[in-house]
């Protein structure tokens, strides 16, 4: 017997204007748009899968999407149970629809990107510029390590270095003249 996880979802990242089904970490989700009256949503049939592992699923695609948009997405969370998936009634209007809902990825494997992508949806999601930052600080932590060691002889922090050589690389014109108001 059928039992579906219903999500409600905030964000501005693109999403389909009509119920799309999409395939998902092995799974089929459905989304649905929002309305004058409900939610964007997604929903999860739990047949052969816990709640757990659905909500799991729901973030990492919301974690995607998020990526994929530079847009904050909201897991609103919701319910289960139902036979059928049922919309989630409406809190909030902040929606970005479109006809068309190229979505072609997958789950992320790596562990450590997949870490990354929540935690770049989290910082897009938040709505405080220090937690935020915090939120992409955490990302450059997966990858460099925040504490000195031996290199050569040398005495160097994996971070401090990653980050001195991503700096020059950085062509954003709105980033690089903060960067240089900062140092003037």
């Amino acid at each position: 017997m059928d039992r579906w996880l219903n999500i409600g979802v905030e964000g501005c990242a693109t999403w389909p204007k009509n119920e799309t089904n999409v395939s998902f970490g092995g799974r089929e989700l459905i989304l649905r748009p929002a309305t004058s009256e409900t939610e964007q949503s997604i929903h999860i049939n739990l047949v052969g899968i816990t709640d757990v592992e659905a909500l799991t699923l729901a973030n990492r695609f919301l974690s995607i999407l998020s990526w994929c948009d530079g847009q904050g997405m909201k897991n609103l969370y919701g319910w289960s149970g139902n036979p059928v998936p049922v919309s989630v009634p409406r809190k909030t209007r902040m929606t970005g629809s479109s006809f068309i809902f190229p979505f072609s990825r997958d789950m992320e494997s790596d562990p450590k990107v997949a870490l990354a992508l929540a935690l770049y949806r989290e910082g897009r999601s938040i709505d405080s510029t220090p937690f935020e930052f915090l939120s992409y600080f955490k990302i450059l932590n997966i990858f460099w390590k925040d504490k000195f060691e031996l290199t050569n002889g040398a005495r160097i922090n994996p971070l401090i270095e990653g980050i001195k050589t991503t700096l020059p690389k950085i062509t954003d014109t709105e980033a690089v003249n903060n960067n240089l108001k900062l140092t003037h």
